[in-house]
């Protein structure tokens, strides 16, 4: 069993060692393709193997209005989308941890063999019942009925490991200004609640070992203090006391891995909150806090957007997706025209080029203002890592498929920045035409239009302004 959480650890966390690219090169993807979960508020999503066919499966939480007659009201449901090996899923399938009428639903989700019967099951957290649902996994590959686990507190975040070392994978969730510990008591059942105090704004938490010792720490985001927040492990699954340390403005998730290639574990904030200050001014950046290998951490940077479009910045995960065996940083963006953001390691954990990708349909009602989180796995096989987001009621697919364009938005941009853009993104430039009017020098449109993937092959073709009267 702790093999093969060993195993889908390195998958979803550092990516491929099989992944070929070249140094620093672009990430492509093709078009992303829509799978409806039948139910709305798609909050997380997390990937496994239910059934044990050998291809990854989606898992999503659910927390939002149903609006069916009679009345609005919410529901807890969970949804499975089984894979069929291409980065296609069936249809879903939901299962209902709660009852209707609850404020919030299960607002997070995480997946592991709780049971040690080789088979990874579903644990949610569930703000409004404050309590956690445990669904074990069938032999068929369906959800048994949940079992729930009062904490006393609001979970917004969950996580399983092996907290304790006796190779059980226990349950760790993220509250407001705590953190709740629940050990297996072996069969997959848990014991009495444990909590240890964190940031006074914490919610939003990862579990991963920061100081080299075998054990897995807890690191949480505190959006009012914008710091995060480290518990080291006793190696028991007790923890010492909090220590904070700085990040950009409002950092609404955390993940963990080794970005920076020296063998210590180091820390990625996304921050998509307003100014605590009071100021309504988008602060969005990833900071990177690089470990000293004893679980402490050193002074952040952050990495910003080079536009002022907003991004919001709701999720981070960690992962090699341009194959060139360096982990990047995929972000999931709530309120801007893209959905995921990948900043591409340039080496030594910096992170200065960034890439958008899943162009936002706002004419979509399904589709939403953008994405709730993100989750990265192998989909297809190929030994790359793709993207599931979680979207309204849908989750969206995005294989991995080096060498494609997206094509960015070039409006009011120089030619020349224009130029480069679209090398950058491994777009090859069509025709320029010329228009009288605009200012000169300046896009005046593009085509194809911004979003839309082509082939490296295709290309893109500009009408740049000349300036004068139009």
């Amino acid at each position: 069993m702790k093999a093969a959480k060993i195993a889908l650890l390195a998958l979803l966390v550092v990516g491929s060692a099989g992944a070929t690219g070249s140094l620093g090169s672009s990430p492509g993807f093709k078009a992303s393709r829509e799978f409806d979960t039948s139910a709305k508020g798609t909050n997380s999503v997390a990937l496994g193997d239910l059934n044990g066919d050998g291809k990854l499966d989606v898992v999503a939480a659910h927390g939002a209005f149903d609006d069916d007659p009679p009345a609005l009201q919410r529901l807890r449901l969970v949804s499975v989308l089984y894979g069929r090996g291409d980065g296609r899923f069936g249809p879903s399938h939901e299962y209902q941890i709660g009852k209707p009428g609850d404020i919030r639903g299960a607002f997070s989700i995480a997946m592991g063999d709780l049971t040690g019967d080789g088979k990874p099951d579903v644990v949610t957290g569930n703000t409004d019942a404050k309590t956690v649902s445990v669904l074990v996994t069938s032999a068929h590959g369906t959800l048994e009925a949940p079992v729930n686990y009062s904490l006393g507190r609001e979970p917004w975040d969950v996580a399983v490991d092996d907290l304790n070392g006796d190779g059980k994978l226990d349950i760790a969730t993220g509250n407001p200004n705590t953190v709740s510990i629940l050990l297996n008591t072996g069969d997959g059942t848990f014991g009495a609640t444990h909590e240890y105090p964190a940031g006074r704004g914490s919610w939003a938490f990862i579990v991963g070992d920061l100081n080299g010792d075998g054990r897995p720490d807890i690191a949480t985001a505190d959006r009012r203090r914008s710091t995060t927040t480290v518990l080291v492990n006793h190696g028991d699954g007790s923890f010492g006391a909090p220590v904070d340390y700085r990040t950009g403005a409002g950092p609404d998730t955390v993940a963990i891995g080794d970005v920076n290639g020296d063998g210590k574990t180091d820390l990625v904030s996304a921050n998509g909150s307003t100014d605590p200050t009071g100021d309504l001014e988008w602060l969005d950046s990833v900071s990177v806090l690089l470990g000293n290998g004893d679980g402490t951490l050193r002074p952040k940077r952050d990495y910003r957007m080079r536009d002022e479009e907003q991004r919001d910045f709701v999720t981070v995960r960690i992962g090699d997706v341009n194959g060139d065996r360096k982990p990047d940083l995929v972000t999931a963006n709530l309120g801007d025209d893209w959905s995921m953001t990948v900043f591409v390691n340039g080496g030594k954990g910096a992170f200065r080029r960034h890439f958008d990708f899943g162009r936002n349909d706002y004419t979509s009602q399904a589709v939403g203002p953008g994405s709730e989180a993100v989750a990265l796995g192998d989909l297809n096989g190929d030994q790359r890592l793709d993207v599931v987001e979680a979207r309204s009621d849908e989750v969206s697919v995005l294989v991995n498929a080096p060498g494609r364009c997206t094509v960015p938005d070039l409006s009011a941009t120089k030619l020349a920045v224009a130029k480069r853009l679209l090398a950058e993104r491994n777009c090859r430039l069509g025709t320029i035409k010329w228009h009288k009017g605009g200012i000169r020098g300046y896009i005046w449109s593009q085509r194809p239009e911004v979003g839309v993937v082509i082939p490296k092959s295709a290309k893109v073709n500009l009408v740049v302004a000349r300036g004068g009267r139009g």
